[in-house]
């Protein structure tokens, strides 16, 4: 019997799974047939799975096991199939990640801080970590930067770790690489925010088409066509994932959302335990309290009822 080793899926192309072993070598592999008859499925083994896979000569391989996953990625739940109303299993997009860097453009396209507390929302309620990369930080104007300087303030207060990052000027690169390390990273964001070129700073060698942020369309390019995992260096490993600007929160309950807002616990002390912060009076919700008196930032409240329109009226499993 040959020996098996362990791997981790860096990323599926052409009908193979590309693996990376211990030492960081890479090898395409098939699904043993026996793992094939577990289902029929997408989500079989996704990036960043941990399996076991024999060798078959110096470049390809056979994985014969996944290992059980500790955390998943996956695109929003629930939602039809165009033509039989049926509902799709939701798609994994990642498996295993330790937290999700949220790579967000200061400029270039614009900053948009109700997309951000959309992403924010939906990493949390998956439980994991978030960490907002605020990139292209070299392009604010010195009266920009105190404006963007209160926007951090506002999030780190919020119970979010936030990294003003550079690639031009390498601002805050040590800082990015340390909370990175030992871990799998998840890069997610819009298109435009410079994931791929943050990719290719991290590392030079690798062979990413970078695009032109446009002007006149007022949108970033999708270099990113399918999720991969890079090795960085020894335990340290970054997912990319594929651009995108329109997230919704039609999986969530408007019951849940107001859970995921760790400044909003911290200071919720309602009158009601259901309160939801938007239809109770000042008197009863104590987080309508704390917008009155300069605590919780009254745009931040605002931006979370416009997510509560969004969301779901019921409650979910």
């Amino acid at each position: 019997m040959k020996q098996e080793k362990k791997a981790i899926i860096s990323g599926r192309f052409g009908g193979y799974y590309f693996v990376l072993d211990q030492d960081l070598n890479r090898f395409a592999c098939k699904l043993k047939g026996s793992l094939k008859k577990l289902g029929n499925s997408r989500n079989l083994a996704v990036a960043g799975d941990q399996v076991l896979f024999q060798k078959i000569d110096d470049d390809k391989g056979q994985i014969t096991k996944v290992f059980p996953r500790k955390s998943t990625m996956r695109r929003a739940k629930g939602f039809q199939h165009k033509y039989s109303g049926k509902k799709r299993e939701a798609q994994i997009l990642i498996a295993n990640i330790d937290q999700v860097m949220i790579i967000f453009p200061v400029k270039e396209p614009d900053f948009h801080p109700l997309l951000l507390d959309r992403f924010l929302a939906i990493i949390i309620h998956m439980s994991l970590k978030p960490i907002i990369v605020l990139n292209k930080w070299d392009l604010l104007t010195k009266e920009e930067k105190v404006t963007f300087e209160k926007i951090v303030a506002e999030y780190t207060e919020a119970g979010f770790e936030v990294i003003c990052h550079s690639i031009v000027d390498e601002i805050n690169h040590k800082q990015l690489k340390q909370s990175m390390d030992n871990k799998i990273n998840f890069m997610l964001g819009p298109s435009g925010a410079g994931k791929s070129s943050l990719v290719k700073f991290l590392m030079p060698d690798i062979d990413i088409r970078l695009g032109i942020w446009s002007e006149k369309c007022k949108t970033g390019p999708q270099t990113t066509t399918a999720t991969e995992i890079f090795a960085l260096w020894k335990d340290t490993f970054l997912a990319d994932t594929a651009g995108f600007s329109q997230i919704f929160l039609s999986h969530i309950s408007k019951f849940d959302l107001r859970n995921f807002y760790p400044d909003f616990i911290s200071q919720n002390n309602c009158k009601y335990l259901d309160c939801n912060h938007d239809l109770e009076t000042i008197d009863e919700c104590s987080i309508k309290q704390a917008v009155e008196q300069g605590i919780i930032p009254k745009s931040r409240h605002q931006r979370y009822l416009k997510l509560l329109d969004e969301c779901c009226q019921e409650y979910l499993d």
